[in-house]
């Protein structure tokens, strides 16, 4: 099921996931011409499996937020945070006017010392 409300810049949207067990909460706000920003709400409901946990539903739980900047026509910078620890960063832009490039990461904040954070760049090409 999905229920949403949408303004000329918010759009809050909610979805229920399999059979109810799940849901997202997704508010995205734009209060600019150069300015969007998004927020993501996961959480496992409980309906369906016995009696609602508190403490199961507080575990499952998933928080994200972000922004993107447009710093100009042809460049914009963005990031986001996860409750999880992860901070997702990137920079976008033209670099000719058939292609942009695009770099962009994911920290662990949470276990630096770890292996799993991701950088990476593409360049692409439209004909």
């Amino acid at each position: 099921m999905l229920l949403g409300y949408k303004t000329a810049e918010t759009t809050i949207a909610a979805a229920t996931l399999n059979k109810f067990h799940n849901a997202d909460i997704t508010v995205h706000h734009k209060p600019s011409s150069s300015v969007t920003t998004v927020a993501l709400a996961t959480l496992g409901t409980g309906f369906g499996v016995g009696p609602i946990d508190a403490d199961k539903v507080r575990k499952g739980l998933g928080l994200q937020f972000g922004a993107k900047l447009a710093v100009s026509a042809d460049t914009s910078v963005y990031g986001a945070v996860a409750r999880s620890g992860k901070v997702q960063f990137g920079y976008d832009t033209r670099v000719a006017s058939n292609a942009t490039l695009a770099v962009a990461g994911e920290v662990d904040a949470v276990n630096l010392a770890s292996d799993s954070h991701r950088f990476g760049t593409k360049l692409s090409i439209v004909q």
